[in-house]
């Protein structure tokens, strides 16, 4: 269960990006009020805050979350692989860390035990919270983003998973063990496409 929850979390985090990827400079620094920031903001604080989270599981100890994205920032293919490397160690530690792990730190100058769920809970959480400030901007400018929602695919004839992109259907690789989620490229940042490694397959 664990397995899927995060194969998917990694899956959702790739699939937007690479959709972001081919946004426009100023479409990338549109926001919405009450949400984080802009588009690009909003992947920099991300992806740093999947860093915190193993850094917490890493050391017990509450990571200098910093103040923020500053003038300079890393490019979204640069994110993107970053997001690949901080979804598989999360899927890592998911699945790999017993029931009851708990992590002796320092949180807030004081000393105290975290229980090892709680990063990887913060995870999932932080990472569909920010997904969707990320989405509602996309459709605020008027373009339609992603379906990236575990159901939010439906099977198609034939073994294959359809799923609406805008008024579109398109056939995609079906990746029958984990909800039809398409399979993305864990490896080429140059924006989206359907690929033979399967993003929801690795690591099992």
């Amino acid at each position: 269960m664990l397995d899927a929850l995060f194969r998917h979390h990694r899956w959702a985090n790739v699939t937007l990006i690479d959709f972001c990827m081919g946004l426009t400079p100023e479409q990338l620094e549109a926001s919405l009020p009450g949400q984080y920031g802009s588009i690009w903001d909003t992947w920099v604080h991300l992806q740093g805050g999947e860093d915190g989270y193993l850094f917490i599981i890493a050391t017990g100890d509450e990571p200098d979350w910093g103040p923020g994205p500053g003038p300079v920032r890393p490019s979204l293919s640069e994110l993107r692989g970053r997001l690949v490397q901080s979804g598989t160690k999360l899927l890592e530690l998911a699945t790999s860390l017993e029931d009851g792990h708990r992590l002796p730190g320092t949180f807030a100058g004081e000393g105290r035990e975290l229980p090892a769920y709680a990063p990887l809970i913060q995870a999932i959480q932080h990472g569909a919270e920010h997904r969707t400030n990320i989405t509602s901007t996309v459709a605020a400018i008027g373009v339609q983003p992603p379906e990236n929602r575990c159901l939010g695919v439906r099977h198609g004839r034939g073994g294959g998973a359809v799923y609406r992109q805008g008024r579109q259907e398109r056939q995609a690789v079906f990746v029958s063990d984990l909800c039809g989620l398409p399979t993305v490229n864990l490896v080429d940042n140059g924006g989206p496409k359907e690929s033979s490694a399967s993003l929801a397959g690795e690591n099992r």
